[in-house]
């Protein structure tokens, strides 16, 4: 069986996110995309740290077979911070790429 290969400049990150974890994504990490998948029957949360105008951000729930993705449209750019909680008795997929 052939392997696929993939054009990718960069190397993708994979993470299987345990029960009760959270992960921090700052600017530093310099990611251009990110996808966030929960498998689960539990819901899970990301919350940015953005501010638009007086409203700060919100967590936001990703509910069983939902999918929530980041892409940076400017290629100068990258994802600013955000947090990625994944619930007691959940699980999520991550994947992303700098």
């Amino acid at each position: 069986m052939a392997t696929l290969q993939l054009p990718f400049a960069t190397p993708i990150f994979t993470l299987a996110m345990e029960a009760g974890t959270t992960i921090d994504i700052t600017s530093s990490d310099a990611l251009k995309s990110i996808s966030i998948y929960n498998p689960s029957s539990v819901s899970s949360t990301v919350k940015g740290t953005g501010i638009i105008g007086s409203l700060a951000s919100g967590s936001i729930s990703i509910a069983e077979n939902e999918s929530y993705n980041i892409v940076v449209v400017d290629p100068t750019s990258v994802i600013g911070d955000l947090e990625i909680a994944c619930a007691e008795g959940g699980a999520l997929n991550i994947t992303a790429q700098k």
